[in-house]
């Protein structure tokens, strides 16, 4: 088939608009926010809800295809409105911190 008016490209692909689909739950991409996956394609909402990473201390999913900030330490992501001190609440953000029996402390409550 010939891609006419109603095509898309995405990754050097040529798509129609009909047929540029999530790979997880089949609703058409064409005009909205999608992303590729592990060479598929996914709608924001089947991406964030099975292949983003999830914030330890809010369970959320971070949303990183908007470009959302967030923090990682070893294993772990926080978004940056819930990267803070488990002790005085302070944000850590940009700020020394320790991670003590697995929580988070500023400077000063780590003493």
């Amino acid at each position: 088939m010939t891609i006419k008016n109603d095509g898309l490209e995405y990754n050097e692909k040529n798509y129609h608009s009909s047929c540029l689909i999530c790979h997880k739950c089949n609703d058409k991409l064409y005009g909205e926010k999608f992303t590729k996956h592990e060479e598929n394609l996914y709608c924001k909402h089947c991406y964030l809800k099975n292949y983003a990473k999830e914030c330890i201390r809010c369970s959320e999913p971070i949303n990183d295809m908007e470009g959302e900030k967030y923090v990682s330490f070893e294993d772990k992501q926080w978004h940056t409105k819930c990267f803070h001190c488990d002790k005085c609440d302070d944000s850590l953000v940009n700020e020394p911190f320790a991670m003590a029996d697995g929580k988070l402390k500023c400077k000063k409550c780590a003493k």
